[in-house]
């Protein structure tokens, strides 16, 4: 059965789009409301029903989005308050919500990729090293602390393990934060 709303049609759709929604069809609930409400955008139950099939979709932040904007327009909406303190008991908020939505748009385009065959970029290959240079640098300053090191003399070298491969051209600038840091680091060394 086509939802397809006609712009002949009257404001009705929101009546059906519940009904679609209660039946457990929220897929077509969703594309009714949009549909609908892309003709009769100030329909606020419409866009209650909006708020609450997205919410059992688990889009918490579009959801939020929908209901906030019927309690702008409509503050005493109790089927939208009743969503937003849904979304509050689940413990969303649109902060949260909005981190939610990030993330699983990261993993459908992580998804995307791998079904096409296409590497992860070369941000995301990198993080790791990252956190693997940081224990670098931990690990620099343990030595210094610990007085590892003649008194006379700043550490020539300072012992650093051994790095999973990566793209070294892309790791230079982390190099060059290392250096900056171990040389603070023996100057501290050399003056305390």
């Amino acid at each position: 059965m086509h939802t397809s709303i006609a712009p002949t049609m009257s404001a009705s759709f929101g009546v059906v789009a519940e009904r679609f929604r209660r039946a457990g069809q929220i897929d077509r609930a969703v594309t009714l409301c949009r549909e609908g409400l892309a003709v009769y955008p100030e329909h606020l139950s419409a866009r209650v029903t909006l708020g609450c099939a997205l919410l059992d979709l688990g889009q918490h932040l579009e959801a939020h989005r929908e209901l906030q904007m019927v309690l702008t327009r409509a503050p005493d909406n109790l089927a939208a308050i009743r969503g937003m303190a849904e979304l509050h008991a689940r413990g969303i908020e649109e902060q949260d919500a909005q981190e939610m939505q990030d993330a699983r748009e990261m993993q459908d385009a992580r998804e995307e990729r791998e079904e096409r065959g296409v590497p992860e970029p070369l941000s995301l290959e990198l993080e790791p090293l990252q956190f693997e240079l940081e224990d670098v640098i931990e690990e620099a300053e343990e030595v210094i602390e610990l007085g590892d090191t003649p008194e006379s003399a700043p550490p020539a070298f300072v012992p650093v393990p051994a790095l999973s491969a990566g793209p070294v051209d892309a790791l230079d600038e982390w190099l060059t934060r290392i250096r900056a840091r171990r040389s603070e680091l023996l100057s501290e060394y050399a003056a305390g």
